[in-house]
């Protein structure tokens, strides 16, 4: 299988190139190789790649309270390039695999899990711009999966988990 993997050094990103590769032809992309802010040459750029069976999309605007700060970037990023991703898997047939968040729902109930079902209402721009990408997603390809993420840890850059290491040394 031959396939378009977003945000390759991401810390999803990298972790999934890591493990594709070994079986599939991938064709990994992140900021050295596109501006995800410049939607013009993202669409263009698309358009040229060769035959790919799949679009996994594991690139986003991650920094939740920056994005209150740079409202454009993160919506850009995490709703309109889903968009373009999305309309070049459905112009080119093919699905698409979305990595979104659990700051869609305001975090404000009694139970601990969401049903896939219930109404999201983030309780901030982040979890905002994060619905607009899967709601931009659904609306424009039928064949997708949307899996929405509470947090990655990891070894390989800081996150919280390196974080709670680090300082009981």
């Amino acid at each position: 299988m031959s396939l378009l993997l977003t945000g390759k050094t991401g810390q999803l990103g990298w972790e999934l190139f890591q493990h594709l590769r070994r079986e599939h032809d991938v064709l990994a992309i992140g900021r050295e190789e596109i501006d995800f802010l410049d939607t013009h040459l993202m669409k263009s750029m698309l358009k040229t790649l060769p035959n790919i069976d799949l679009i996994v999309n594991a690139a986003g605007y991650t920094d939740i309270d920056k994005a209150e700060e740079e409202p454009f970037i993160a919506e850009t990023i995490n709703a309109e390039a889903v968009a373009i991703l999305a309309a070049e898997a459905s112009r080119r047939k093919i699905p698409m695999v979305h990595f979104s968040s659990d700051q869609v729902f305001s975090g404000w109930r009694r139970t601990w899990a969401y049903r896939e079902e219930e109404a999201p209402v983030p309780a901030s721009l982040y979890g905002w711009t994060m619905l607009e990408g899967e709601r931009r997603l659904r609306s424009k390809l039928k064949k997708h999966l949307i899996f929405r993420l509470s947090g990655l840890y990891g070894l390989r850059r800081k996150n919280f988990f390196t974080e709670i290491v680090e300082r009981n040394r």
